[in-house]
């Protein structure tokens, strides 16, 4: 790690999504290496719950951005504040799977900590920030959250059939050591002039009529999952309804 800045966060998007925390023990002994070696993995931390688990090593996962070039983890010890970074982590070339990890150690036993990863171009622009994921180093919790999966992004032409709907699918979301009880599809843009009403929205498949719209139009819908042990995790959808140039009807009236 290394130190920076206080760096505040300011935004939360959708391009990046932190998906997973998987948690290594480190111990002195190597039998005792072998005897735990059955945790390794066992693990995953998603969202921003206070589980915990014994050692100072994280490994953090996220999806991929094509438009990235690199990616930064911010480590902080405050929810939304970060004193420390990772070094730049190259975004593979060509991007062969849909998510990355990385392993952040030397963390202190106790404390307690906020990460959040950061894209950016190949001109060393910044894009957005993840969703914040936040763990205690030092003690171990069995139950591994549920991982929410709002499905891809969607290009939909739009269309006067009152008829046609679009459907989110958010069936890809499961929960490693139990299962997913509660499915809450919500409307998180702010497009003006829009009212969008979810149909079934408490489960994995809501849909919506398409609307008409003057230009293109991005929608972008937030998944939260609850699995049986009350855990919850998040992810995001955009949905991009294009504006559909139709030819013009000419009438010139009745002949006289």
């Amino acid at each position: 790690m290394h130190s920076s800045y206080l760096h505040k966060k300011r935004v939360v998007k959708k391009n990046i999504s932190l998906i997973a925390c998987h948690f290594t023990p480190k111990w002195n002994l190597h039998r005792m290496r072998s005897y735990f070696a059955f945790f390794i993995g066992l693990f995953i931390l998603l969202g921003a719950s206070s589980n915990a688990v014994w050692g100072g090593e994280v490994t953090i996962e996220w999806k991929t951005n094509s438009a990235a070039s690199y990616y930064i983890i911010y480590i902080g010890t405050t929810s939304g504040n970060y004193t420390q970074n990772s070094k730049r982590i190259p975004q593979p070339d060509p991007i062969t799977q849909n998510s990355m990890s990385y392993t952040i150690n030397n963390l202190a036993m106790g404390q307690t900590y906020y990460f959040t990863v950061k894209n950016f171009d190949s001109s060393d622009q910044p894009l957005n920030f993840s969703d914040e994921v936040s763990t205690k180093i030092g003690y171990y919790n069995s139950s591994s959250p549920p991982i929410a999966n709002a499905g891809i992004d969607q290009i939909i032409p739009e269309s006067t059939d009152p008829s046609s709907l679009v459907t989110l699918n958010g069936n890809a979301s499961h929960d490693t050591d139990g299962s997913i009880i509660n499915y809450e599809w919500t409307r998180v843009d702010i497009s003006p002039g829009f009212t969008i009403l979810l149909e079934d929205s408490n489960t994995a498949s809501p849909t919506f009529t398409l609307p008409t719209v003057t230009s293109d139009t991005v929608f972008l819908f937030k998944l939260t999952v609850t699995d049986n042990n009350g855990t919850k995790d998040s992810d995001h959808v955009q949905v991009t309804v294009t504006n559909v140039n139709r030819v013009p009807i000419a009438r010139a009236g009745t002949d006289l």
